[in-house]
């Protein structure tokens, strides 16, 4: 785990992802995988996150 984040009233881990390809960062928001094709490539901000959970229907 690198981080853990409460983003409103969600709790998002931010974990490291190590591939053969090099490294990257998986998010997991209220012990569910975010739904990513691919890692990211960097620690996404808050207002990133906040970004994807609304894509995603958690806000």
């Amino acid at each position: 785990m690198v981080e853990e984040r409460h983003i409103d009233g969600h709790r998002v881990v931010i974990v490291e992802d190590v591939q053969d390809e090099g490294t990257g960062f998986l998010l997991i928001i209220d012990d569910v995988l975010a739904d990513e094709d691919e890692p990211l490539d960097r620690i996404p901000s808050d207002e990133e996150i906040r970004a994807l959970m609304h894509v995603q229907g958690l806000t």
